[in-house]
């Protein structure tokens, strides 16, 4: 955010001081960035040079932000999606592949499961993640654009679900996993052995539950190129910061949209290659 930003989002936020750095350069074209939540950022067109996990850019595009609304937690955002998605220019992977800075053209994500300050995962540029995951399972290609797979198919708790597949987007920024069908009989499964309660949100229809039932939630399978990739029913239970022991049912349906958001990626690490369109996906350590 740029220090001439005033509005609440703004304050106690770090901010840029563009004034003080010799490399910022701007070409002064105004950017609107609205978000699915109805948040928003206005700002201008910027350059400079950044580093980040040990990695420096000599020149990298964003937009500095002068004007936000509704982002009062996020204050920043490290886009990793592709230059076909990214609104504010190339993203800085793809910068530093291009700037050869980066040993190979591979970004692999490794997620925990926290919603405090503790470790929350890891990003590896270049590479793929030793540290965090064990070897490659399966592969599948990205249709069109980075993170976009084909997905052939679902089942909840053992049973095939009445549904031919669509492309989805695995997605960091997405805390649920949105599938395109109405899922109102997986509701009624849950409801079976975990009390769901509606929760309003004015953008998607979402239940609460005790947390410490999560362990009773069945697991949810996405199929990718004949793979069954499991999502274990706890991970679809993410903690309510503003009421403990609450959680919220990461679980939705949006008509025509499939997203495969943190619980799908939570119990897996997965791994881009934006030169050869993989993506790859390897069991956690």
């Amino acid at each position: 955010m740029d220090d001439t930003c005033k509005v609440y989002d703004c304050k106690d936020a770090p901010v840029f001081h563009k004034n003080i750095s010799k490399t910022y350069s701007s070409d002064d074209t105004p950017m609107h960035v609205q978000y699915d939540r109805g948040n928003y950022v206005d700002g201008v067109h910027s350059f400079d040079s950044v580093t980040f996990g040990g990695v420096s850019l000599k020149s990298q595009t964003f937009i500095l932000v002068n004007q936000s609304q509704g982002n009062f937690e996020v204050k920043s955002i490290f886009g990793l999606s592709s230059k076909v998605l990214a609104e504010s220019g190339t993203p800085p992977f793809y910068t530093a592949v291009a700037e050869k800075v980066v040993d190979k053209p591979i970004l692999t994500i490794f997620l925990e499961k926290n919603v405090d300050d503790t470790f929350g995962g890891e990003i590896t540029l270049g590479d793929y993640d030793t540290k965090n995951c064990g070897p490659i399972y399966t592969t599948t290609k990205s249709v069109g654009t980075d993170w976009l797979i084909n997905v052939t198919g679902a089942s909840f708790d053992g049973v095939q679900i009445a549904w031919k597949g669509s492309f989805a987007l695995i997605d960091t920024r997405t805390p649920f996993v949105i599938l395109p069908f109405n899922i109102s009989d997986i509701y009624d499964k849950i409801n079976q052995t975990v009390e769901l309660t509606p929760k309003h949100d004015y953008h998607y229809a979402i239940y609460n539950l005790n947390c410490a039932h999560a362990d009773k939630i069945p697991d949810l399978a996405i199929t990718i190129d004949g793979f069954d990739h499991i999502i274990r029913g706890y991970q679809l239970a993410i903690p309510n910061e503003d009421s403990k022991g609450t959680c919220f049912l990461a679980l939705v349906h949006v008509p025509e949209y499939t997203n495969l958001g943190d619980p799908f990626i939570r119990d897996r690490c997965v791994s881009q290659n934006i030169k050869t369109m993989e993506v790859s996906f390897a069991g956690r350590k």
